[in-house]
């Protein structure tokens, strides 16, 4: 529920044009919401499932990458970090949320995410243990 609650806070493109007054208001309070998203799926089991939280945490990336295209980066960046997550793994999450456009099919792209956040969480387990 805070995950999709997230991503209608974010808005779109039309809600949040590049002139509205809250728009810096989101940017500064982007880093923060990536990095317990980014610990999040680093260490909660239910975010690897599909119907257990994947879809509404995939949601939430796919909208702030629409909306905030150039923060994008260094916000999930510094919240795998805090989530001390690798920086090769922040990459690959970061490349999988941007190349979304190129599958044709959500539930393939969905697959590898799950795929992807399963060894975020191996890493993690491996670093905290």
């Amino acid at each position: 529920a805070m995950l999709r609650f997230m991503t209608n806070v974010i808005g779109n493109d039309e809600q949040l044009s590049q002139q509205a007054p809250q728009r810096a208001h989101m940017v500064a309070m982007l880093p923060e919401l990536c990095a317990s998203l980014c610990h999040a799926l680093a260490t909660l089991q239910h975010l690897t499932e599909l119907n257990g939280g994947l879809i509404a945490a995939a949601d939430f990336l796919l909208r702030v990458a629409s909306v905030f295209p150039d923060s994008l980066p260094a916000t999930l960046s510094a919240g795998m970090g805090q989530a001390h997550v690798a920086a090769w793994s922040a990459a690959q999450l970061q490349r999988h949320i941007s190349s979304r456009a190129s599958w044709p099919k959500k539930h393939e792209w969905l697959e590898e995410l799950q795929h992807i956040v399963c060894e975020l969480q191996r890493e993690h387990r491996k670093v905290s243990h």
